[in-house]
């Protein structure tokens, strides 16, 4: 019983940590590839037509800046590139700019993060870190979220025996 709790115990200090590396499982053996890439090309096509002219600029200097997933440090690739996340969603927080938009942390440099939409393990970041689970949501500790997957990501070995 001791034991049962102090794994119990582990396991919940843990959090969220356990729980994205549990749905990352289940992404790669469930969600339909060709699916999440649809989904995905939706949720950019729905925030392409709201965005700044700026943003092409911010989000290739965030990108050069930034090139790897800061959640599982994938590289992304042609078909499937690295998203530039808002920390805090730039509809929602932002304060109201020179033309009163409302958009203004949308080009902040400090409110982004690089998360992959298929890196270590076909894990989602994107998706699970960054709005733990559904695009309709945010998770305002993807930062430390991401830190934290990262960490627990490089302190895994790997015995072949």
């Amino acid at each position: 019983m001791f034991l049962l709790k102090l794994i119990l115990r582990k396991l919940l200090g843990l959090g969220l940590i356990v729980l994205v590396a549990i749905l990352c499982s289940l992404a790669a053996s469930r969600i339909d590839q060709p699916a999440a890439a649809d989904r995905d090309a939706e949720h950019e096509r729905q925030h392409t037509a709201s965005r700044s002219s700026q943003w092409p600029k911010v989000r290739a200097a965030h990108l050069a800046a930034h090139p790897v997933c800061e959640a599982c440090g994938s590289k992304g690739s042609k078909r499937k590139p690295l998203q530039v996340h808002h920390i805090i969603p730039f509809r929602v927080a932002g304060q109201a700019d020179a033309d009163g938009d409302g958009l203004s942390n949308e080009l902040d440099p400090d409110n982004l993060i690089t998360l992959c939409i298929d890196g270590v393990g076909h894990c989602d970041c994107h998706l699970l870190i960054g709005h733990a689970g559904n695009f309709k949501c945010h998770n305002e500790n993807v930062v430390r979220d991401a830190k934290r997957f990262r960490e627990m990501l490089a302190g895994q070995t790997c015995d072949p025996k």
